[in-house]
Parts: C-alpha cells; structure tokens; sequence
C-alpha cells in the first residue's frame, strides 16, 4: 500500500512539474524552470528512475546559467551515479 502511495506521489510530482516546465518555458524564465527540473529529477531519482533523473538534471545545466542550480543539478547526476554503481555492486 506504501509503494502504491508513493507511486501516486511521483506521478502527480511529475504532472505538475510538467505544467510548471510548460508554463515557465513559455514566459522564458530558465530559473525557475530549471528549478522544476532538478525538482523533476529528485523525484525521478527517488522512484529509481535513474535515466529520466539524469536527463532532467541535464536539461536544467543546460539552460541555466546560475553556477548555483548547475551545482545542484551536478550534485544531482552524482547522486544518481553512485546510485547506480551501488546497484550493480550489489548484483556481482
């Protein structure tokens, strides 16, 4: 019941930051739309879905030029990639 709560979460997460990104592209503001993606990509990476964490994470870098969200959306990828090399440690 507890993973299909949280499942619901992420999907509602994602709906909503998909709005915002909608939004927030059409009034041209990179900064809060690369807020709402690092916030997409925390909520990708605690669902596991590492891949669409790290494409979201990547999309922020990329159209923000604030050293400080590039930070976060890096520290973001690192996260994720030690994530995944923690998994496939765990499976050898």
């Amino acid at each position: 019941h507890r993973d299909e709560q949280a499942q619901g979460y992420y999907l509602k997460a994602i709906m909503i930051g998909s709005k915002a990104l909608n939004i927030l592209g059409e009034r041209g503001d990179t900064v809060l739309t690369a807020q709402a993606l690092i916030g997409l990509g925390n909520a990708a990476r605690s669902e596991k879905k590492y891949q669409k964490a790290i494409h979201y994470y990547n999309q922020a870098i990329e159209i923000n030029p604030s050293q400080e969200l590039k930070n976060k959306a890096r520290q973001g990828i690192k996260i994720v990639q030690s994530l995944i090399s923690g998994s496939t440690k765990s499976f050898k």
